[in-house]
């Protein structure tokens, strides 16, 4: 019925932002792990095919607050 049709998309929906800020915290943890091992931006950049553009945002998001 439509109810639990319903209430099936409100599930994925939260299984998909807690999947989605896992991805983004192994995401930042990556980056931390490469940038503390001595690698550079534009190095890290490559190693994980991203923009070196990318990983100073994802080193924003690391940063303590």
């Amino acid at each position: 019925d439509v109810s639990s049709t319903w209430q099936k998309a409100r599930d994925l929906e939260e299984e998909s932002r807690k999947t989605s800020a896992e991805a983004a915290r192994l995401s930042r943890a990556a980056v931390r792990t490469l940038r503390a091992s001595g690698m550079s931006q534009r190095d890290t950049a490559e190693a994980l095919g991203l923009s070196y553009q990318r990983i100073a945002q994802l080193e924003k998001q690391t940063a303590p607050t």
